[in-house]
């Protein structure tokens, strides 16, 4: 390494730790509630309660939504049971674990019935037992009968229980959040859109390099497939492929795609920032148990 480059190497490092330890305050530009009144209205008229908890940006204002009301704890059981329907083989413990989270989540909205019944009877404790499937479970966990369904059930009717709140969300400050995020996700990304620290390392098409997006000011690695190469190589197939099954990849064991858009020059795509070294690294330095 020359001189030349071991000080462009200092000078970009030096300005990825900058960005990492005092990271700008995050700004972003949206239109007022006012100009989206009617983008809002729009949307009222085509989004369902499914189809809001099943979007990424839905979800997390609509359990924002649910927090100020004091019911986030049931839509943190329905979000776990979906993460416990997709082990291959879920341990007795984790079901263990996850019946007397069902078991809180009864009581819980045993005693939020009562009270706005006005009733105040111990009664609604059994009937919300039963409805949300509590002592089935049970039964199965003590035969040591252990599925990756066997939450589906008491999900489902977790889940219905939310949807009385989808109302109060569509006329909440929430609700006008998620619009303004929502109309901000549709801007285009360009290359203009990242500050570019450092290479971490180069690929068969081009650099792989540390990115901060300036409006977020999050920290990502950008691949660089330079358009001539993939021509030369015949390899536009591999690259449409490879875009389309990452854009609709989510695994923690692969990188998950954030963005992708194009230059004159090359094609990019932004991913997860993972530090600690790639697997060729790690596999050299020792054998991994």
């Amino acid at each position: 390494m020359s001189f030349f480059d071991a000080v462009e190497t200092t000078v970009a490092n030096t300005r990825l730790l900058q960005a990492l330890e005092n990271p700008e305050p995050v700004q972003l530009k949206l239109k007022s509630e006012e100009d989206l009144k009617e983008y809002a209205q729009r949307i009222k008229m085509v989004l369902s309660y499914d189809a809001l908890y099943k979007d990424v940006l839905g979800h997390h204002y609509f359990v924002k939504h649910l927090k100020v009301k004091g019911v986030d704890y049931k839509s943190k059981f329905v979000d776990n049971v979906h993460k416990f329907r997709d082990l291959y083989h879920p341990r007795h413990d984790k079901a263990q674990n996850m019946l007397d989270d069902l078991k809180e989540v009864a009581r819980k909205h045993a005693e939020q019935k009562s009270s706005d019944d006005g009733s105040g009877s111990g009664d609604e404790s059994g009937q919300v037992q039963q409805m949300f499937h509590v002592e089935e479970i049970e039964k199965s966990l003590k035969a040591g009968e252990v599925k990756s369904q066997m939450f589906d059930e008491s999900c489902k009717e977790v889940y219905g229980t939310l949807e009385r709140y989808y109302d109060t969300f569509l006329d909440s400050k929430e609700y006008m959040e998620y619009i303004q995020i929502r109309d901000y996700s549709k801007k285009k990304v360009t290359l203009d859109d990242f500050r570019i620290f450092r290479p971490l390392g180069r690929g068969a098409f081009g650099l792989v390099s540390v990115v901060q997006k300036t409006d977020t000011h999050a920290v990502y690695a950008m691949k660089e497939i330079i358009k001539k190469k993939i021509k030369k190589l015949r390899s536009e197939w591999m690259c449409i492929n490879e875009m389309r099954v990452l854009a609709k990849m989510r695994s923690p064991f692969v990188l998950n795609l954030k963005y992708s858009f194009h230059s004159n020059k090359a094609l990019y795509m932004v991913f997860d920032m993972c530090d600690g070294g790639d697997l060729k690294y790690h596999l050299r330095q020792a054998r991994l148990h």
